[in-house]
């Protein structure tokens, strides 16, 4: 499988261009398969050099402000996922590669590729399970933390494999999986993107570079990505969406209820079901062992995640949704949450949908943290129904939660849903809400 691979580098200089999981990841795989070429390592972070995996690398290590500086003509660049090239250094496309592009060419054939703004890490691993219970020999990796090239060696012609795919992994690929499923786009990373419609390309090349016998699906998109984009041609829906469940188009018969679900929760849930059902049916799989399979997958950690009922006041923990969007299906899902926080890290998202659906929510209180939460607070003004307490973090909020506890007498939800990116305060948006479960369970 090696071959394509050989002949696209020839003896060309690799450079691994960011060195963080994914870079170290490929360092990895082509410190073993390609002894013969020289391989150049280029990172900002000056204090790369000091890492284990290093200690008996004899190449060139550029690092620092100007670590761009080492880029050759000729080199064969393989840039990791969110390393943003200024706009004064002219990289030639034909010699930038990603680790996802590399895969891609490779096995694409054997790809179902999974994105979205969110739910596409539930998705991915409710595919993967689906595949599991079915007999199929099958792989997850991807965005879900499984650099893809890390298991080069674990993959043969019956291996199917899901790969969770984020907008930086897609963003400079010139290949398409043969399976590529969609499932929602709302404008997010727009401090790395700028514009929206930067972001919406990136995740569209999932399906740019299909061929003619390839599978698309997509869900619901946000209506501008499909006013303001040319999409790719999508196959037709064996499934609708129906208040709250899911139809045969056909038959007009609800398969799905919301109902059914035993532990995922909310509308956007049964939404992002749809892609799978229909590539279910097109991998010739037992629809009703699939069906069974979704009613009773439990979600990923930080997704609408119940911690504890105390008293009358019961916890979830949603720090996944850093997006006004999701904390909006977060609130319909639970549909009575009395008490909200928000904020963390202020990319300068518009809030006002967040706003206008909190209005005629039955909020007590909300309570906002960091540089975001004080922006939202101020925007939504004192004209507000709930009750606006500002706080500096989230684990100012400690006090306040053992009050709640205290001396709320009927039952009640309290619900971390930030509508923010976590980077103000926390290392990413597991360490918030593996934070928060830590001082709900002070509680208990």
């Amino acid at each position: 499988m090696l071959n394509t691979l050989i002949q696209l580098i020839g003896k060309n200089r690799i450079v691994l261009l960011g060195f963080g999981m994914e870079g170290q990841s490929s360092f990895r795989f082509f410190n073993k398969y390609f002894q013969s070429n020289e391989i150049c390592i280029a990172d900002r972070n000056e204090e790369i050099k000091d890492l284990a995996i290093l200690k008996d690398f004899k190449g060139t290590i550029a690092s620092g402000d100007n670590y761009l500086e080492i880029l050759l003509e000729n080199d064969f660049i393989v840039k990791s996922p969110g390393i943003k090239l200024p706009e004064d250094k002219v990289i030639s496309s034909l010699n930038l590669f990603s680790q996802t592009d590399l895969f891609f060419q490779n096995f694409r054939n054997q790809i179902i590729g999974i994105t979205g703004t969110k739910g596409k890490s539930t998705s991915a691993t409710l595919m993967h399970k689906i595949l599991q219970d079915q007999g199929k020999k099958t792989i997850l990796l991807g965005n879900i933390g499984k650099p893809a090239i890390d298991y080069w060696d674990e993959i043969d012609e019956e291996t199917l494999i899901v790969y969770e795919l984020s907008a930086h992994q897609l963003e400079f690929t010139k290949f398409s999986p043969k399976y590529a499923l969609l499932l929602n786009l709302f404008p997010e990373h727009l401090d790395y993107f700028q514009k929206k419609e930067n972001y919406f390309n990136a995740k569209l090349n999932i399906a740019k570079w299909q061929k003619a016998d390839d599978f698309f699906f997509c869900s619901i998109l946000e209506e501008s990505a499909t006013t303001n984009l040319h999409l790719p041609k999508t196959n037709n829906s064996t499934f609708a969406l129906k208040a709250d469940c899911l139809n045969n188009a056909t038959t007009k018969e609800c398969i799905l209820h919301l109902n059914d679900l035993r532990y995922l929760r909310g509308i956007h849930q049964l939404s992002n079901c749809i892609p799978l059902l229909d590539l279910s049916l097109v991998l010739d799989l037992n629809l009703d062992k699939t069906l069974e399979t979704i009613k009773n997958f439990s979600p990923l950690p930080h997704r609408l995640e119940f911690i504890s009922k105390i008293n009358q006041l019961s916890f979830f923990n949603d720090s996944i949704s850093t997006i006004p969007e999701a904390t909006i299906e977060a609130l319909k899902a639970l549909e009575k949450v009395q008490f909200l926080i928000l904020g963390g890290l202020d990319r300068t998202l518009d809030y006002q949908k967040l706003y206008q659906f909190i209005a005629n929510y039955p909020l007590q209180k909300v309570f906002f943290i960091g540089p975001a939460g004080k922006r939202m607070n101020q925007e939504l003004g004192n004209n507000t129904h709930f009750e606006k307490i500002q706080r500096e973090k989230l684990s100012d909020l400690e006090p306040i939660l053992i009050d709640l506890i205290s001396n709320n007498k009927q039952e009640a939800i309290c619900l971390l849903s930030p509508a923010a990116a976590s980077y103000d305060e926390f290392k990413n948006f597991e360490y918030r809400g593996q934070f928060f479960r830590a001082i709900v369970e002070k509680f208990f």
